[in-house]
């Protein structure tokens, strides 16, 4: 034997008595009852039904019930093309800028843009406020609702290059659909006051004013309307006025 096992043999006698006593008195012993237990079967009780009406010492507060309004939707009126040979990214980059404003201002803004897709967008949107009028719409209430700018099915088509090579291109191709509605005239009194008349309506309200050769007073009158800074101006008092509402509710409210 080598040092090591020298070094421990002398602990082996040691330790036997506790492994002898561990192997003898260490089993688990399980003790069986004489009697089975007895099980006891408890009856739910009878469920209460007497009212009992709460006593409050401070009063009940909750919060009013909101009546769900019928709102009806607004009139619509729909032009679309459905086969432009136009890029779909080239287009609703064209027809982004026209997205909720008045048709006078949406007409205007096309015929500043030259580009292919601004022409194709004009004729829709002429076809959209056509369909409009047809059917008894009131043209100085139009507005652009949406704008959807979509793909049509690709094609290829061969592309012929210098000394007798040719090869295959992609066609692009996009589709186009203009929503108008029609706003009830509440709401156009709302614009005008608040000062964000369409500037569409403003030049027809300047041109009205020339043919019918109108006076100074009334010019003045409908400032508010026809020029930049006076819509500036109807938007600052607007705002005041507002803010002095306001404070005279808050005031009113702390002196109840």
């Amino acid at each position: 034997l080598g040092d090591v096992y020298k070094r421990q043999l002398w602990k082996l006698p040691l330790a036997l008595p506790g492994i002898i006593s561990l192997r003898l008195f260490s089993t688990p012993t399980i003790k069986v009852p004489e009697t089975p237990p007895i099980l006891k079967i408890f009856k739910a009780p009878k469920p209460d039904n007497r009212v009992i009406e709460p006593n409050y010492t401070t009063p009940i507060v909750s919060y009013p019930l909101i009546e769900k309004k019928n709102i009806k939707a607004l009139p619509t009126y729909i032009g679309k093309n459905m086969d432009i040979h136009y890029s779909s990214y080239k287009m609703n980059a064209c027809v982004g800028c026209i997205r909720g404003q008045h048709i006078y201002d949406a007409i205007g803004i096309l015929n500043t843009i030259l580009k292919k897709g601004g022409d194709i967008a004009l004729k829709v949107l002429k076809n959209a406020r056509q369909n409009a009028m047809h059917q008894g719409a009131n043209e100085q209430c139009l507005f652009v609702k949406t704008v959807q700018v979509g793909r049509r099915n690709r094609h290829k088509k061969p592309d012929i290059r210098a000394k007798g090579k040719t090869g295959l291109i992609i066609v692009p191709g996009s589709s186009l659909k203009i929503i108008l509605e029609e706003r009830p005239l509440s709401e156009m009194h709302k614009l005008f006051i608040t000062g964000h008349c369409p500037v569409g309506i403003a030049a027809e309200t300047r041109k009205q004013l020339m043919q019918t050769g109108a006076d100074f007073q009334d010019i003045t009158s409908v400032a508010h309307m026809t020029t930049a800074y006076g819509r500036y101006m109807q938007r600052k008092t607007f705002k005041l006025i507002k803010e002095k509402v306001h404070k005279a509710m808050c005031l009113s409210l702390i002196h109840i």
